[in-house]
């Protein structure tokens, strides 16, 4: 029997929210791709037209997250400027930025700044190994926060203590997992 769009866009909108918390409208094709049966179209040409009418549906369904206009006088046809990468506008719903205002009140609420020193990786690692509830590392790439946590969690096997690390993508947690030695899933 005919599956409703609506129907059609929520699916391919909870697959893209349960990998990660913003995505690309590639990505929302990449699921209507998987939900589609191949046998909905006669051909190749039509299928693919279909994914990607209900990828443009799916997408007046999310909020773009994206630059600010940089005050360019050149666009394109759909308003974006020509100086915006086509992954610089990236998507999500207002459901999951209520969850990550919900995630950063609590957040907030939870942690305190550990007072910096001359280390700052041994002052994350104290900081993971302490009696928080919620620790939250931040810092740039290769400043060793991996590293760190990976020691940290060393430690707190050795005190028989359970972790488990949030990581922004699922890319990201599974090297976390490898690297630290600890489950891990995604903030989303």
């Amino acid at each position: 029997w005919p599956v409703d769009d609506e129907d059609l866009v929520d699916e391919a909108l909870m697959h893209a929210s349960e990998e990660a918390s913003t995505w690309l409208r590639a990505d929302l094709a990449r699921h209507l791709a998987t939900i589609l049966e191949p046998d909905t179209s006669t051909t190749a040409v039509e299928l693919v037209s279909e994914i990607d009418r209900l990828a443009e549906l799916a997408e007046q369904h999310c909020t773009p997250l994206g630059p600010e206009p940089d005050g360019t006088g050149r666009h394109r046809s759909d308003g974006r400027p020509v100086t915006e990468h086509v992954t610089d506008r990236r998507l999500t719903t207002p459901r999951v930025v209520h969850e990550e205002r919900e995630l950063q009140t609590w957040a907030a609420a939870s942690t305190r700044s550990v007072p910096p020193s001359g280390d700052p990786q041994r002052n994350a690692a104290y900081a993971i190994i302490g009696r928080d509830p919620l620790v939250v590392i931040v810092g740039p790439a290769g400043t060793g926060k991996t590293r760190t946590t990976a020691s940290a969690v060393a430690a707190l096997r050795d005190q028989e203590r359970s972790v488990v690390g949030l990581a922004p993508s699922g890319k990201a947690a599974d090297v976390l997992s490898t690297e630290a030695g600890c489950p891990t899933d995604t903030v989303a």
